[in-house]
């Protein structure tokens, strides 16, 4: 790996065609010229594609998914850093056993259905050049990272982008696995950004950071080098416990989530800088070059709001997968065979619906139909049943557990939304609603860590010995690079409840019987219907806490969503049973509200029966923790999406080029590993994405999305 550095002059950086200006237009940007939202100089990494490459970092074995180095060390190189972010962030985003399809339906080798002038000759290594760069005014409080790949197998003829803002809370290569995969393996380029979550970390209790390339280093002497340093209240880091650690998304204090679309864009516009500088002879621009943005989950979000706020054209085509929305207005209806949910259950915020699952879902977990759901159903809290029963939060006056916990489950079918079809996927990853309204409660609503918002703190935790502790240099280095930085989400940031009597006696949601209920009861205070249900009851002082609702919507509002794609095309996909986000609040919303906007037949929407959110974990959710069973069992309930995302971008690329028709709205059916009887996934478990889907067809008719059942 060969590192070099673009100098640059702030005063030379003013760009009559940068983002942000009301006249730029895509014809008088000069594209050779750093844009002015950079700070400081651009990185230039040159790989030779042997022992170091674009796609993994040469990082991983092709054939078991094992990333090379294992660890980082203190004194790891920058290469070496870059390197194990890039493997881990790789194979974060897919089933990594072969039985699960590594190596044979995914993964560095495979270019199976992929149309590309590149992959005849493709090994799995990508040779080229990488340019990293920091979106900040020089404060260093913003510190989004942007990184462009040009691979040598780059086409100048042909030239293209694809744009994959990472997922989740992911760092800036939260994508590479997905936008990466497809765009080096067609011989594109790639843009990524992490969106302003990434790996930041700051631990309180010793004062350090993790800077822009991911070394742990003293938070003073960082300065605006760090990704992430904390700002809190006067006296707090004396007083506070040493395990004390908080992560970037929630309290940059900055709300993150209004400027991903941004941030996106921001991407686009550093690749043609980058390839102006690759190609110098060659005027690569949005006139002449194709660009597709497409990503998962915040990533899939992260698309659809660039493609909403595009004025300057830059963005030709968006794939969006399972992406979390939150509409301007959703006053639709959605169908599924006999099933409706009406305006006041579609298009949630992704805060809102976790709200929801966080308080009723502990309850739900206790139905004898939740006994066969995925992993070890741990989560049941028959306390938490009887307090929602108290509070009037459930309303049965049975003592019949089974009684309560279907009331439950009934309400997170009906007034939240959630499909009977991601029931069983649910309970394991319960706590991640818990998880999830903690880390975006306290980002939208701009929060210190010092607030500690509904009793909520953060500190480092050993995902091995699972107790708090003052975490090593050595695990400090190695354990948040490549990981999903929702605290508990990581394994080694974890919530604390600072109202327990022993508060780091265990995690903040498992550490009462009835799951912190109160903790969620305050969060839930700060959600839409949550507020209106507790104000119903005359509770809602009671449950509040520190929490602000006007505070924490007003940041929802930021990154509102209007469903107006400036007519882009699109194909949107959501798997029917999604763990995370709800369809009725992601990809049905979304379509649905585009349906009102801009009904064209070049925005579609694929929902993929079986589909599920954490394909990286579909290996483990078969019984008995499945590969590692005795004997292993991979006979899951799920079907994976990655084989229609390449397919997605195959049409895409197609439409774009040669005006072929987008395969219509449509449910894709499948079979599950469980329903096949199969130990290992097989070709026949994808069914066709069909050019006439007949009785699967997805409709738009009268104010109402129907969706075959």
């Amino acid at each position: 790996m060969q590192r070099t550095l673009l100098l640059t002059a702030a005063s030379s950086l003013v760009l009559s065609g940068c983002l942000g200006s009301s006249d730029s237009t895509k014809d008088t940007t000069d594209y050779s010229v750093l844009p002015s939202y950079l700070s400081g100089s651009v990185d230039v990494i040159q790989v030779d594609g042997s022992s170091d490459d674009l796609l993994t970092g040469a990082a991983l074995a092709s054939d078991t998914g094992t990333v090379t180095p294992d660890a980082v060390a203190v004194d790891a190189s920058l290469e070496q850093i870059r390197r194990y972010q890039l493997g881990n962030n790789y194979k974060s985003m897919m089933d990594p056993v072969t039985p699960g399809g590594w190596g044979v339906h995914w993964g560095p080798l495979v270019t199976d259905g992929i149309s590309s002038h590149s992959v005849e000759a493709f090994t799995g290594l990508v040779s080229g050049t990488e340019y990293q760069a920091i979106v900040d005014d020089g404060s260093g409080k913003t510190n989004v990272k942007l990184v462009v790949q040009v691979p040598s197998s780059f086409s100048t003829d042909k030239p293209c982008i694809i744009a994959g803002p990472s997922s989740g809370s992911r760092g800036v290569y939260g994508a590479a696995g997905t936008a990466g995969d497809a765009a080096l393996k067609r011989g594109c380029a790639v843009a990524y950004t992490d969106k302003g979550t990434g790996d930041g970390v700051h631990f309180i209790g010793s004062q350090q950071v993790i800077d822009l390339d991911g070394k742990v280093v003293d938070a003073a002497s960082a300065g605006t080098t760090s990704a992430f340093t904390a700002e809190f209240a006067e006296g707090f880091q004396d007083s506070t416990d040493a395990r004390t650690a908080t992560t970037k998304h929630a309290h940059s204090q900055q709300n993150p989530g209004k400027d991903w679309g941004l941030n996106t864009l921001q991407s686009i516009e550093f690749a043609f800088y980058a390839l102006h500088q690759a190609y110098p002879d060659q005027a690569f621009n949005p006139d002449n070059t194709t660009v597709i943005a497409a990503s998962w989950s915040n990533g899939g979000r992260s698309v659809l709001m660039a493609a909403e706020q595009d004025s300057q054209g830059l963005i030709d085509g968006v794939v969006a997968v399972e992406p979390s929305t939150a509409m301007n207005q959703h006053d639709f209806t959605i169908t599924q065979g006999e099933r409706s949910w009406g305006p006041e259950s579609v298009g949630w915020s992704l805060y809102d619906m976790h709200a929801f699952g966080a308080v009723y879902q502990p309850c739900a977990n206790n139905l004898a139909a939740n006994d066969s759901a995925d992993l070890v159903n741990s989560a049941k809290s028959p306390e938490r049943c009887t307090r929602l029963q108290q509070l009037g939060l459930l309303t049965s006056d049975s003592d019949d557990l089974q009684v309560l916990a279907q009331e439950a489950q009934d309400l997170m079918n009906t007034t939240a939304g959630f499909l009977p079809e991601q029931n069983l996927g649910i309970p394991a990853f319960s706590n991640m609603f818990s998880e999830i309204t903690n880390t975006y409660g306290n980002s939208y609503g701009r929060y210190s860590i010092s607030d500690q918002l509904c009793g909520i703190s953060f500190a480092s935790y050993n995902g091995g010995t699972k107790q708090f502790e003052v975490l090593s240099d050595e695990d400090k280095a190695l354990r948040f690079l490549g990981q999903n930085m929702i605290a508990g989400g990581s394994r080694w940031i974890q919530p604390v409840n600072m109202n327990a009597d022993d508060p780091y006696g265990a995690t903040a949601f498992n550490s009462t019987a009835d799951k912190n209920l109160d903790a969620d009861l305050c969060f839930f205070a700060m959600s839409r219907y949550g507020k209106a249900k507790l104000t119903e009851l005359g509770i809602l002082d009671t449950y509040k806490d520190n929490g602000d609702f006007d505070r924490v919507q007003a940041g929802i509002q930021e990154a509102i969503m209007s469903g107006d794609l400036q007519g882009k095309p699109a194909i949107i996909m959501h798997g029917r049973a999604d763990q995370v986000v709800a369809p009725n609040h992601g990809g049905r919303a979304y379509y649905a509200r585009n349906r009102q906007v801009d009904a064209r037949d070049d925005v579609v929407y694929w929902e993929i029966e079986n589909g599920h959110h954490l394909e990286m974990f579909a290996y483990l959710l078969a019984p008995n923790l499945g590969f590692y069973a005795t004997p292993s069992n991979m006979q899951h309930r799920y079907a994976y999406i990655h084989p229609y995302f390449e397919q997605a971008l195959n049409q895409m690329f197609a439409y774009l080029s040669d005006g072929d028709a987008l395969s219509p709205s449509q449910v894709i059916r499948t079979t599950s590993m469980q329903e096949s009887g199969e130990e290992q996934i097989t070709n026949a478990m994808f069914g066709e994405v069909l050019i006439t889907p007949g009785n699967d067809a997805i409709r738009w008719l009268d104010n109402t999305l129907a969706i075959p059942h």
